[in-house]
């Protein structure tokens, strides 16, 4: 199977001279725009629980001061994961 890098260089050419040209944008749904965040947000939720299980291991394993510091970035990561949604999201009453 041979490619033709011309070609290749042709069809990016012409993506990037389309791009020049005002194409509008999708707008996304907000049950689309809610499930994107939910996936980005629950990686965060996932860093911070695991950064706090790590702390508590190095606590009773290893060393206290060392494991406090790690549930305390833990912590800091799940504050930020709420501030985020705070930010992001309206609460409706």
């Amino acid at each position: 199977m041979s490619f033709h890098y011309t070609q290749i260089v042709k069809k990016v050419y012409i993506l990037l001279s389309q791009k020049d040209k005002k194409m509008p944008k999708k707008q996304l749904t907000r049950e689309e725009e809610f499930h994107i965040m939910k996936l980005v947000l629950d990686k965060f939720l996932w860093l911070g629980i695991l950064i706090m299980v790590y702390g508590l291991w190095k606590t009773f394993g290893e060393d206290f001061n060392e494991g406090l510091m790690w549930i305390i970035g833990g912590a800091i990561v799940l504050i930020i994961f709420l501030v985020l949604i705070v930010k992001e999201y309206e609460i409706v009453k």
